[in-house]
């Protein structure tokens, strides 16, 4: 029989010797071993075969703590008992002391052939088909769409992948395997193909293609052992990314190359201060496009040959300097462009070939005049019957100079505004008069503060002479400067060489201060020459001026008031408005008018749909604002109809200008008689395209007879606290019964009042005045997002007059 004894069980002679070691087996000779329980006995008598001696006594030793020896020794008879000394929960180590049974069960299921792991339920076991070991391969199979994966890293210890030296490790997949044979120096690595490779590949000796995975924009497929996320992957099929720092700076695919990762700026840069230049075939039959390295560096677009820079396919710009100076861009319906004089246009009012445009007698309309003309070259103005005047605004001197002249350092003519008023002609070198005309009555032209000149005409052919002291007179002389020349004609060089000549076109009359250019046909031109030119109602450089900017290219026109004058715009001698002459105190302000002239910078009115029309108070107690019957919606009067109900179980919803700025506090109707139920409501603000789209507050109307019954504790998304709207705003008001069966009746406004809300273009069907979708109803909640607009159709229907407070 099977010993009932668990080892260790130690044996001792108590009387007499013990022969022959190891000891394996108790031997019972001449006796009886009795096991009851745990309890071992041993009965012995005389006689027996098989040796010699006597035993005169039987003991057990404990040498653990697991069990409990008494009645040991036995030296006549007796019985030794080995009893446990543990619990029920205990066990019995191998060193025979006591250990505690886990908690938990050993469960789980698990197959023939399947690799044992810890199961989802702590303290259990299980296993599948994604580990198997059959006594000879060990097998990793994928339980979803994945790869299988062994995975063997440490963040520690570097992982080592052994056979025994004499043994081949083979990668094997279908027919085909790799084998890396590191039994001896020669055994290599052997490639699906049959080639075996002993040595580290040298240059030129790699088979391409050579291949990896996709990588990712943090892990690119291709990258460097210090700097993991530079590198280059491919973010999706025929896409190359190149990447640094974990971001996409470059991809290449079928559309060409793309600088950036869609989120940062792209920036394509020269290395170092140099230009970068963009062209193509290597420059060779290549237009360009440079931009110059440094500070105030140029950008250069630089076609080749007869080629333009054509923009985005509509027209192409010229690719010659202009000939002339102030010269305008000038487009064809073919896409060409040219430089040519400016032809003004698009402001009514009619205008000739050189007329100069002035303000028409219709507002914000300019026109043209044959009495003031510019030809390119000449400034000419008056009818040619009558006298054309250049004159000072007030009492004011008149200056004509060149460039803007604030200090009179440039010449000068100087009109006098006074009863004894003098016109001085001044070189502007030293600021001394060089040509004074007075009113003296013996002497009138005055030359450099030297010497007058004649008061009368001589007779034809007449020349000037002096006496010597400052005195000039008429003489005659063998010839003269001839040429023609009426009254107040300002005397010019002839053609004639040594003549000189008056044109009625060019006059000065000294009773009225007026200098005339070009009376009658022809333009009037008065040129300052490469600079500036200033009209200016004084000497002193402060006070109001016209400056005529002077630019090769971008030449400013400079209204310059003085302190706190202003540019007034008149018509007809009146004033028609000012302009401000400060600057706007905040980006986007708009010029706003009023009717007494002025004009002030303010903040531009509306934001999107700003729609804010006429409304009604629906309380005269409290401020309440009727969406209802709301301009621009509302098309009738503000009255109200018949009872009426929401017509189906579904949601309605028309829409409204939010009347003010705020967080709506209380929404409300008037329900009717006999019936029963309520009515939810819900306030949606409008998208881009002015569908509804987030949930502001939403409430419920409990129904009361011939009541006005407001929710006084809206809600807002997710049931929090009420949004808020913008005065102007485009907004939605959304109704369902609160009683699927039950259409409660509420005061509703006229029918056929309101506009349309639905088009056929946006909904489907049919024109309406509301939107209806069965997206909501009696049983459903609103929604933080209303339905989409395709799920809307139009509706006709009475609209229940609906109250909001703030």
């Amino acid at each position: 029989m099977s010993s009932p004894i668990r080892p260790p069980l130690t044996v001792e002679t108590v009387d007499g010797a013990t022969v022959g070691r190891p000891i394996t087996k108790i031997k019972v000779t001449n006796g009886t071993l009795t096991v009851s329980g745990n309890t071992a006995t041993i009965v012995t008598g005389g006689g027996g075969g098989g040796g010699s001696g006597t035993v005169t006594s039987v003991g057990l030793t404990e040498t653990g703590s697991a069990l409990t020896i008494t009645g040991s020794p036995v030296t006549t008879s007796g019985t030794i008992n080995i009893a446990g000394a543990g619990t029920s929960s205990q066990v019995i180590l191998g060193d025979l002391t006591l250990g505690t049974l886990p908690t938990g069960t050993i469960g789980g299921s698990i197959a023939s052939t399947q690799v044992a792991r810890g199961a989802t339920t702590a303290d259990e076991i299980e296993g599948d088909n994604g580990l198997l070991f059959d006594g000879t391969s060990f097998t990793i199979n994928t339980l979803s769409a994945s790869d299988p994966v062994l995975n063997m890293s440490s963040s520690t210890k570097s992982i080592a992948l052994e056979v025994n030296t004499s043994q081949k490790l083979t990668v094997k997949g279908a027919s085909n395997s790799f084998v890396l044979d590191a039994s001896s120096a020669t055994g290599g690595i052997t490639f699906p193909d049959g080639t075996t490779q002993t040595t580290a590949a040298t240059s030129g000796s790699v088979t391409f293609p050579l291949e990896a995975d996709s990588g990712s924009l943090s892990a690119p497929s291709y990258s460097f052992s210090g700097d993991t996320n530079t590198g280059m992957y491919s973010a999706a099929n025929d896409n190359v990314n190149i990447v640094t720092g974990g971001s996409i700076r470059a991809t290449f695919n079928s559309n060409g190359i793309t600088i950036g990762d869609n989120t940062n700026v792209g920036k394509l840069s020269s290395l170092g201060a140099n230009d970068l230049q963009l062209e193509t075939n290597n420059g060779t039959n290549s237009g360009t496009i440079t931009i110059t390295d440094g500070v105030d560096g140029d950008i250069s677009l630089s076609p080749n040959g007869n080629g333009a820079v054509e923009i985005s396919g509509a027209y192409k710009l010229p690719t010659a300097v202009t000939t002339d100076n102030n010269y305008v861009l000038t487009a064809q319906t073919d896409g060409t462009t040219a430089w040519a004089a400016s032809g003004g246009g698009g402001i009514g009012g009619s205008i000739a070939d050189n007329q100069v445009a002035v303000g028409a007698t219709t507002a914000d309309e300019i026109e043209g005049s044959s009495n003031l003309t510019f030809d390119g070259t000449m400034l000419k103005f008056g009818t040619g019957s009558t006298t054309a005047k250049l004159s000072s605004n007030g009492s004011q001197d008149l200056v004509l100079t060149t460039n803007t002249n604030a200090g009179f350092t440039e010449p000068y003519i100087q009109l006098n505004d006074s009863a004894s008023g003098n016109i001085s002609i001044n070189s502007g070198n030293s600021g001394a008069t060089k040509i004074n005309i007075g009113r003296d009555t013996t002497r009138w032209v005055q030359i450099n503060n030297d010497y007058y000149l004649p008061q009368s005409d001589g007779t034809a052919n007449q020349f000037i002479k002096t006496n010597g002291s400052g005195t000039l007179s008429f003489a005659d002389a063998a010839g003269g400067i001839g040429g023609a020349i009426s009254d107040n004609q300002v005397a010019y060089g002839d053609l004639v060489t040594n003549d000189i000549e008056g044109n009625a076109k060019f006059t000065y009359d000294v009773t009225t201060q007026s200098l005339n250019i070009a009376s009658g046909t022809g333009t009037g031109t008065i040129l300052s020459g490469s600079s500036d030119m200033v009209i200016r109602n004084s000497s002193a450089s402060a006070h109001s001026k016209i400056t005529l900017g002077y630019d090769a290219a971008n030449s400013n026109i400079k209204l310059d008031t003085d302190g706190t004058g202003l540019v007034e715009i008149h018509k007809g001698g009146s004033l028609a408005y000012s302009l401000p002459n400060v600057v706007t105190t905040t980006n986007d302000y708009v010029l706003t008018a009023q009717t007494d002239g002025s004009t002030a910078w303010a903040a531009g009115g509306g934001t999107k749909r700003n729609y804010q029309g006429l409304m009604t108070p629906f309380s005269s107690s409290v401020k309440t604002w009727d969406i209802t019957r709301q301009t621009p919606f509302s098309t009738g009067s503000n009255g109200s109809t018949q009872f009426g109900s929401l017509f189906n179980n579904t949601g309605i919803a028309f829409c409204f200008s939010a009347p003010q700025t705020g967080t709506p506090t209380e929404i409300g109707v008037i329900f009717g008689s006999s019936s029963s139920g309520g009515i939810n409501f819900a306030i949606y603000d409008s998208d881009a395209d002015g569908a509804p789209n987030q949930l502001i507050a939403e409430g419920t109307a409990a129904y009361s007879a011939s009541s006005v019954v407001y929710d006084t504790s809206l809600t807002g998304q997710s049931g929090g606290s009420a949004g808020s709207m913008v005065a102007g705003d485009l907004m939605w008001c959304v109704m369902t019964r609160t009683d699927g069966s039950v259409g409660t009746t509420m005061l509703c406004s006229n029918s056929g009042t309101r506009g349309k809300t639905a088009t056929e273009s946006t909904v489907g069907g049919s024109a309406g005045n509301c939107i209806e979708t069965t997206s909501f109803n009696a049983s459903t909640s609103f929604t933080n997002t209303a339905p989409a607009i395709t799920s809307w159709g139009p509706q006709n229907t009475l609209i229940p007059i609906i109250g909001v407070r703030f």
